[in-house]
């Protein structure tokens, strides 16, 4: 029941924060970004506490959850607006419900996706966090935030907190949330972040296209065979997909219908994203730069100041706690232009070919292999769109802009600080990063205009009698 409770909390601290951004949303956005947010807010607590030099317990977080929750709660607009509104909407779609209005391509394809979100899940479940990074950092710390009440560990003064110490403390503090209210399994962080892209991602859609479309769209998301595999394990790449994707997808939104309570939730969760990893730091620089174009054409600076300093600031108070708190650093693994070198370009750009097409890399599958069609089909269509980019700009700067930036990052890497040559850091850390890459490419591949054209076709045929 405890633990029920506190997902409970974190589902009502995080909708109190987005219908406060946001008084319109849908179902389904309601639901995503309501725990995406309410846990990212989870480790804000915990390092409030730690700061304040106190002890965090689940009696604190409750306390802190229910002040937020009655703080930002809009009650008159829930009632008002949000509850009736709802209540309208699921009234008329159940009086028009019918064998014949009801899209059974969309259903058999949900049902698809039900099957494989409950096989990954099951199977996370069951078996216990294994993998070499998990052990080394992310539960363990997880179990140590939990039993110590802080985030400043007794770990960080013997150097033993593994590779993603120096990470912010969203996926730990979860990790430690989930511990704290009674969870056998901290799994169930990565399974409610999964859930929560994967309905975003379909609500997004359904903006566009019609259900089959986005349906047929969120199961090749989800489908992707090396994504698919990290949903049953716990590792902060799916994670920080999750909030990329959510944080773009927003994004985009304004950018193609101008609304700007979507643009203020797209800051907060590009904030969120910088607190999962400080390395995600490239897709805040191209969400930055999407941002100033459509300010230099609106001449608006208010959204481009809010969003820069929004979406940057927690990157630089984890810096500053690392450095001063810590007492470590989280640039301590790269290096500067002395780290360059031709033989680690050609390596890189040998593998970086393979992960996009399907050519092999050195001890690696096939691109094709690891992620299906989610990188091939995307940018096929991208060059076949190519003179229509300008319908989707937006996706063109973000994916490119952050991509070169994600590859700089490998390229800045000292190999002696990082322990790993760049053959190793390619096929494990360049290779679970890019599915971050994974929901926007699949957006544009769902809403290019000769998708467009393909979805209409398609119904066309399906509509005949």
């Amino acid at each position: 029941m405890s633990l029920i409770f506190g997902i409970l909390l974190v589902y009502t601290t995080g909708f109190s924060v987005v219908s406060r951004i946001h008084k319109s949303l849908g179902l389904l956005e309601s639901i995503s970004l309501s725990f995406l947010a309410g846990i990212g807010l989870q480790s804000m607590f915990m390092l409030l506490a730690d700061i304040a030099g106190v002890q965090f317990n689940t009696t604190l977080l409750m306390v802190a959850n229910i002040a937020v929750t009655i703080l930002l709660f809009d009650r008159s607009n829930f009632v008002q607006g949000y509850y009736h509104r709802l209540k309208e909407d699921l009234a008329g779609q159940f009086k028009s419900l019918s064998l014949r209005t009801v899209d059974a391509a969309a259903v058999l394809i949900w049902i698809t996706i039900g099957i494989l979100v409950y096989i990954i899940t099951v199977k996370g479940l069951y078996w216990p966090a294994t993998e070499h990074d998990a052990v080394g950092s992310f539960d363990k710390l997880g179990i140590l935030f939990a039993l110590e009440g802080k985030i400043h560990i007794s770990l960080f003064d013997y150097g033993l907190q593994g590779a993603g110490g120096v990470y912010p403390p969203l996926f730990t503090g979860g990790v430690a949330y989930f511990y704290l209210f009674g969870a056998q399994s901290p799994k169930l962080v990565t399974f409610f972040m999964n859930l929560s892209l994967i309905l975003f991602f379909y609500a997004t859609l359904r903006r566009y296209v019609n259900a089959f479309a986005a349906s047929f769209a969120t199961l090749l998301l989800m489908w992707t065979p090396e994504y698919y595999a990290h949903m049953g394990m716990l590792l902060s790449n799916l994670p920080a997909t999750a909030y990329v994707g959510v944080s773009s997808l927003l994004l985009f939104i304004w950018v193609k219908e101008d609304r700007n309570d979507y643009f203020w939730l797209s800051a907060l969760f590009a904030a969120l994203m910088i607190w999962v990893r400080n390395d995600l730091v490239p897709f805040t620089a191209a969400g930055i730069l999407v941002v100033l174009i459509v300010t230099i054409k609106n001449r608006n600076y208010r959204n481009f100041i809010g969003y820069s300093l929004i979406s940057g600031l927690p990157f630089v108070l984890w810096t500053l706690y690392v450095k001063y708190n810590l007492k470590l650093s989280t640039a301590a693994r790269f290096g500067g232009l002395s780290e360059i070198s031709s033989q680690k370009l050609m390596i890189m750009g040998e593998y970086i070919l393979a992960y996009l097409t399907v050519t092999k890399a050195p001890g690696s599958a096939p691109g094709f292999f690891l992620y299906g069609l989610a990188f091939m089909l995307p940018l096929v269509l991208m060059f076949a769109n190519a003179l229509s980019w300008k319908k989707h700009w937006e996706v063109f700067v973000y994916f490119k802009v952050s991509f070169v930036l994600y590859v700089l990052l490998f390229v800045l890497i000292d190999e002696k600080a990082q322990g790993a040559d760049i053959s190793s850091l390619m096929m494990s850390s360049f290779k679970r990063g890019m599915f971050c890459f994974i929901p926007v490419l699949m957006f544009y591949a769902a809403t290019n205009p000769l998708a467009l054209k393909l979805w209409d076709k398609i119904d066309s045929y399906r509509s005949e009698d």
